[in-house]
């Protein structure tokens, strides 16, 4: 853990996922099925994902929030979105898009509300 002047720094990041926009639509067959998965840079292997929104397409509305610690000051959160692949044997998920949200500013300053464009 990451110590601010003598004490260790530890939060609580709380993400609201309400949706996403102009996702570019990579299944041929129907809409896609489209996730968002958010993890701390620094803690790659501690994730939550959303749950599949099944037809998403382009326009998906997810509505859900996630709770995870924060144990560093100066933590970045990825949101990446994705494709749900039906075909596990032949094609992995697909990555859709990320988002890269500086938590540091905000520490301790209560909400933060904004929207964060995804990159492809």
């Amino acid at each position: 853990m990451q110590t601010q002047g003598d004490s260790v720094f530890s939060g609580i990041l709380q993400i609201f996922v309400h949706h996403a926009r102009n996702i570019h639509n990579i299944c041929i067959y129907d809409n896609q099925d489209v996730y968002a998965k958010n993890f701390l840079i620094y803690n790659p292997d501690e994730t939550l994902s959303t749950r599949i929104i099944n037809g998403g397409g382009k326009n998906t509305e997810v509505i859900e929030n996630l709770i995870m610690t924060v144990s560093q000051s100066d933590a970045v959160l990825k949101c990446e979105i994705g494709m749900l692949s039906r075909a596990k044997n032949f094609l992995e998920d697909q990555l859709l898009g990320v988002a890269l949200v500086p938590i540091s500013p905000d520490v301790g300053k209560g909400k933060m509300i904004q929207d964060f464009l995804i990159r492809r």
